[in-house]
């Protein structure tokens, strides 16, 4: 303990007493000294003193932290460094900063150490700066006109920003009420101890009378030395409601309607309703009384509200001509009724209301409609008949009878029967009578039955204006009978070739039914025996069996198939059997597609047939005759007739009765020496007569006439043709017998037609010249020209034109000049026979 007394003794020598007082010292400083008050309403002028904090050191520094310098709000402090006068440069809102906490630091100027740090509190003064506002400007709201009075319509809301209970307290108020209405009174009801009110009516509000309200509010509060406020508009719209009945202007209708028509519309109900157009206290709705049978509808019509009566079922004039009918109309809101009886000032006015309930007990409007069912022929009426019969039955068999009922009961119509639909043409019917029989055999497995049943129809025309057609339905059900015998499905099989035993599947069918069908029995016929068997031998499908010495090849098999009943029928059954690559699969095309392909025989012989073609084109060549050239005189007199003459040509004209004479005398002798018969011994057929018809006709003179010329050398080539074939049948032992005569004779008459025919053609052109007389109609005489034409001289240009020829004029020459032309005769040699 000692020595603790004497260390702290050392330290008070050494200086810490001085830092210990400092310390101290600086401990008492950070006290807060003062506070300052800020007036939320002061106004201005800015900025302005606020106070002045004292120190009694000298050379010292003054500065302030904290909100308002650096901090939010800033700006709105300042200090003096020097003399530590604080300035307040603008306002300060007390209803986000109720008091600004700040520090305040003395700074040595020498030393820059922080000499005195103290807290300093400004507190704002509250102030009536905030006016009470409405949560809206604006309020608009729709109200029902059937609202009843008392009812509050809206609520409105205000609030004032001010903390102060001096400040924040406000009235509301309603300024104006826009437009008046005597039966209404609008009135307001703030809540104590709130900040809302309410709005609320006296009265009945009439959409007819005022559609739309506009009222102005206030709220103002109790601040001094100047209350503040504000407004805001409330807007209330009616709403038109039920408080007119629709009228029906009409009490009574008559109208018309056919019978069996439905769907149409027959009748408009007319009504009036003094609400709003459009709106559902206007639309109306209808009902009908006395409609037992639900015959009608009603309807409204969007655009004149009107009520719209359809048939939406057929009447029957036979069971009633009059239907008497009444239409009520009603809107689709309940209707109700408000009117003012006496007013109040202080309480609810006295007021008759009928709410809106149902409008049941309400005298609504009716219209009384009758309905006129006039008579229309209606169609007769037939029952669908079935029937049952045998297949194969045949003609005149009775199926049914068909007897219509008219249904215009009070004037009965004459009826008619007739086929309506037969596909088949398997029915008949007594046109009177109704009676439907058969008038051709019937076939079940026709294509117009359908599992075994066949439809018809029927129709009854009766005699009315207009006339009209029922329809009945005959449907036939056709009992199966024996008459098809089994087939096979598939009259060609492939089998494959290898030394297991092969099968492959052959199925039949039956177009008639169980049990006139299978299971069927399958029988190889004889010539299959020891080749082929089937196994099992009965069933709808069968193994045929190919035994293994059968090689490959086509086999046509006859298998003999049965149905239950025995109805048998014998099917041809074509199998291929080849070498195959899947025997799972047997596939023998290629084998066939090769058999129906040409033989390397075929194909010789249609070259060999070519080459003798060939061969006889290039003989006919080889005898062609040899051409010789001829020259043709430029003499053009007997090619061309001057066309400057005006009298008739110098046509010759060639006489056809000799030409003609000695042609039928050469048919006559040809003919004489071609009848004759060959033998097979003969060394030439032939030979004699061909020539001498060769050698007559080589005596056809040239003539210049191109078509002649060809003509005569056409029949010589036909000649030479012949000659030739005729001396290439050789020499034989075959007898054969040949009359020439009358082919030769054809032959010579047909070319003593072509060179009439040509010759006549050279002939013809001269009768275009035409020798007559030329006949006056008219003479309109001579023309005689009154005036002289002078002779014109141009001495610079020359009109000689045949002293200058120059090129031109010796090409048009060379064009115009006839050319030499050249004939060709032919010349053979006659053949010595």
């Amino acid at each position: 303990m000692a020595i603790t007394l004497l260390i702290f003794l050392t330290m008070l020598c050494l200086g810490i007493p001085r830092s210990l007082s400092e310390v101290l010292s600086r401990q008492k400083r950070n006290w807060i000294i003062d506070s300052f008050i800020i007036d939320e309403s002061y106004n201005g002028p800015f900025p302005y003193s606020l106070d002045k904090i004292k120190i009694d050191k000298e050379l010292t520094l003054f500065r302030i932290h904290g909100q308002g310098v650096d901090e939010e709000p800033r700006g709105v402090l300042k200090i003096d460094e020097h003399t530590g006068e604080i300035t307040v440069y603008k306002p300060v809102d007390y209803e986000r900063y109720q008091i600004l906490q700040l520090t305040f630091q003395a700074i040595d100027r020498e030393k820059h150490i922080v000499e005195t740090q103290l807290g300093i509190h400004v507190k704002i003064l509250d102030a009536n700066d905030n006016a009470p506002e409405f949560d809206r400007k604006i309020y608009e709201i729709s109200v029902n006109e059937s609202k009843l009075q008392g009812s509050d319509l809206i609520t409105i809301k205000a609030i004032d920003k001010d903390i102060s209970s001096v400040f924040n307290v406000f009235d509301i108020r309603m300024v104006s009420v826009q437009p008046k209405d005597k039966d209404v009174e609008l009135y307001l009801t703030q809540i104590p101890n709130t900040d809302t009110a309410t709005i609320s009516f006296k009265g009945c509000l009439d959409y007819e009378t005022v559609n739309r309200y506009t009222i102005i509010l206030e709220a103002k509060d109790r601040g001094k030395p100047q209350p503040m406020s504000s407004t805001c508009t409330v807007i209330i719209n009616i709403v038109d409601g039920n408080n007119h009945l629709p009228e029906i202007t009409q009490q009574k209708g008559l109208t018309k309607v056919k019978e069996n028509e439905k769907d149409v519309l027959i009748f408009r109900v007319p009504v009036k309703d003094g609400d709003a157009k459009g709106t559902p206290a206007w639309r109306a709705k209808y009902n009908i009384i006395g409609d037992k049978n639900k015959h009608f509808r009603i309807s409204t019509d969007p655009q004149t509200n009107d009520g719209l009566l359809y048939v939406q079922k057929s009447l029957n004039y036979e069971e009633t001509d009059m239907v008497n009918i009444t239409i009520t109309a009603e809107n689709e809101t309940p209707f109700y009724d408000c009117k003012v009886l006496e007013r109040s000032t202080t309480d609810l006015w006295k007021i008759f209301y009928e709410g809106e309930t149902s409008t049941s007990g309400t005298n609504l409007m009716s219209q009384h409609v009758s309905v006129m069912v006039e008579n229309v022929n209606e169609a007769p009426m037939l029952k669908d008949k079935k029937v049952s019969v045998n297949e194969n039955s045949g003609n005149g068999k009775q199926l049914a009878i068909f007897a219509a009922q008219d249904p215009d009961l009070k004037k009965a119509n004459t009826i008619k029967y007739i086929i309506g639909k037969d596909p088949a043409g398997w029915i008949k019917v007594d046109a009177n009578s109704g009676k439907v029989t058969t008038s051709a055999n019937i076939d079940r497995e026709s294509s117009f039955v359908n599992n075994s049943i066949y439809i018809a129809s029927i129709l009854a025309v009766d005699n009315g204006i207009p006339p009209m057609t029922g329809t009945g339905t005959l449907t036939i059900q056709i009992t199966d009978e024996n008459d098809n015998a089994p087939f096979l499905v598939a009259n060609s099989v492939d089998m494959c070739h290898s030394d297991p035993i092969s099968r492959t599947k052959i199925s039949a069918s039956d177009l008639d039914l169980h049990p006139n069908a299978g299971p069927f029995v399958f029988v190889l016929l004889e010539d299959a025996e020891g080749s082929w068997r089937v196994d099992p031998s009965t069933g709808h499908s069968v193994d045929l069996i190919k035994e293994n010495h059968v090689h490959s090849g086509i086999y046509d098999l006859s298998l003999e198939v049965s149905d239950l009943q025995g109805n048998t029928d014998i099917q041809r059954l074509t199998v291929t059997v080849c070498n195959c690559l899947d025997l799972a699969n047997p596939n023998c095309s290629f084998r066939k597609s090769a058999g129906s392909t040409l033989g390397a025989g075929a194909i010789l012989i249609m070259i060999l047939s070519l080459l003798l073609l060939a061969g006889l084109l290039l003989l006919v060549l080889l005898f062609t005759c040899k051409k010789e050239k001829k020259t043709i005189s430029d003499d053009s007199s007997g090619h061309l007739m001057n066309s400057n003459t005006e009298e008739p040509g110098s046509d010759c004209t060639v006489s056809f009765g000799s030409n003609l004479k000695a042609t039928a005398q050469a048919q006559a002798q040809t003919a004489a020496v071609n009848s004759y018969h060959m033998n097979g011994a003969a060394d030439y057929g032939l030979s004699k007569t061909d020539s001498a018809l060769h050698q007559e006709t080589q005596n056809i003179k040239w003539t210049t006439n191109d078509e002649v010329r060809e003509g005569v050398q056409l029949q010589r080539q036909r000649s030479l043709v012949r000659n030739s074939l005729h001396s290439s049948m050789g020499r034989g032992p075959q007898r054969m017998t040949w009359n020439s005569g009358s082919v030769t004779s054809h032959r010579q008459q047909l070319q003593s037609n072509h060179l009439y025919k040509m010759l006549h053609g050279l002939q013809a052109p001269g009768n275009e010249l035409l020798d007559y007389v030329p006949k006056m109609y008219a003479d309109e005489g001579t023309f005689q020209p009154n005036f002289d034409l002078d002779a014109l001289t141009i001495s610079e240009v020359s009109f000689n034109l045949d002293s200058e020829l120059d090129l031109k004029f010796q090409n048009l020459a060379s064009i115009c000049m006839p050319r030499k032309t050249s004939a060709f005769h032919t010349v053979t040699g006659q053949r010595e026979t």
